[in-house]
């Protein structure tokens, strides 16, 4: 097996080294513990989500990758602004720093589909369709 299809962990599981496979590494990482978040934060209508559903659909994108992951990537000049949008969603997400700015990505198969259902899709410059609000 070539040395660049392994990858070599030490002290996991409290052995000295342990050599895994490129898939079973991808294995691994998928059944790792998730980040929590508030799964229905979008399911009732209240000001605190109808401001969040509009933040997202001017600064939000929808992610669906190849590995079979969906999510919410949400972009913005303001971490203070980026830390009450995790606050209001209890996210345990990391708040990243990107080059203009910081991110917050937030994979929740859950809030992927309710943001699909109010009308936002990936690539939602191309499309959009925004959600009837109730009165």
């Amino acid at each position: 097996m070539a040395e660049w299809q392994t990858r070599q962990f030490e002290g996991l599981l409290d052995v000295e080294s342990v050599r895994v496979q490129v898939p079973l590494l991808a294995l691994i990482i998928k059944y790792m513990p998730k980040p929590k978040v508030n799964s229905y934060f979008f399911n009732n209508w209240s000001p605190a989500m109808a401001y969040l559903l509009g933040f997202i659909f001017a600064d939000g994108c929808l992610v669906e990758h190849k590995n079979g992951y969906h999510g919410l990537d949400i972009t913005s000049k303001d971490v203070d602004h980026l830390r009450l949008i995790k606050s209001r969603l209890k996210a345990e997400h990391k708040i990243g720093k990107k080059e203009r700015g910081y991110r917050i990505q937030i994979r929740n198969r859950q809030i992927y589909n309710d943001l699909i259902r109010f009308g936002l899709t990936p690539r939602k410059s191309e499309r959009i369709r925004f959600p009837e609000i109730p009165i």
